[in-house]
């Protein structure tokens, strides 16, 4: 029997909490939900699912004032709470994230990592796409992921929940270890979920 390899491992660990979670979305689909709604959903899929959580030496927090800004989601250490890792902004459920006006969701993303200073990455989300910037290279889009199946559907089937794991293991690897990361970002890869700085993920 073929040894179980670490990103097996890691990704059999986070399927019984990510299956709570696509049901919840589901939910929050099937009911219209607010904007708030799938911010609290954002921030216990982070915490849950990908073990951005204060036991692991995290801090997650949904409408974060500073300054004139109210930040959606913020990531941040527990010994520096003061000192973004991420930010997050969530549009309203399956929302069009290309939407090229003013308030569109990456021009906010762009205001607030410029406000936030030393903030790198930011992610922007309608719960179902999930599109990751780098600020610190004029806001390239590194990469995007979408957790619906192949018809547009939140799936809860074991097969289709793997899959969004695997998805999900990528996208937060090419943040926490993709190409161009400082060591200290790179470090933050013990959020997930057994995952040691040690382990070496290659990116699918």
């Amino acid at each position: 029997m073929a040894r179980e390899t670490k990103e097996e491992r890691l990704v059999r660990a986070m399927l019984p909490n990510l299956t709570e979670q696509l049901i919840e979305l589901k939910h929050l689909a099937e009911a219209d939900a607010k904007e708030s709604a799938l911010e609290a959903w954002c921030v216990s899929l982070l915490k849950g699912v990908l073990g951005f959580s204060a036991s692991n030496g995290y801090l997650v927090r949904a409408q974060e004032s500073r300054g004139k800004s109210r930040f959606d989601i913020i990531v941040s250490r527990t010994e520096k709470p003061e000192q973004m890792i991420l930010v997050v902004e969530v549009k309203r459920l399956g929302v069009n994230l290309n939407r090229s006006d003013l308030r569109s969701g990456k021009a906010q993303l762009n205001e607030y990592l410029k406000q936030a200073g030393d903030v790198r990455w930011g992610i922007l989300t309608n719960g179902y796409e999930w599109a990751l910037y780098d600020f610190k290279s004029d806001l390239v889009n590194v990469t995007n992921i979408d957790i619906r199946d192949d018809e547009d559907k939140i799936a809860t089937t074991p097969k289709s929940v793997a899959e969004c794991a695997w998805d999900l293991l990528d996208f937060f690897l090419r943040l926490l270890r993709g190409e161009n990361l400082g060591e200290d970002v790179a470090r933050s890869a013990g959020a997930f979920p057994g995952f040691s700085g040690e382990m070496h993920f290659e990116v699918r």
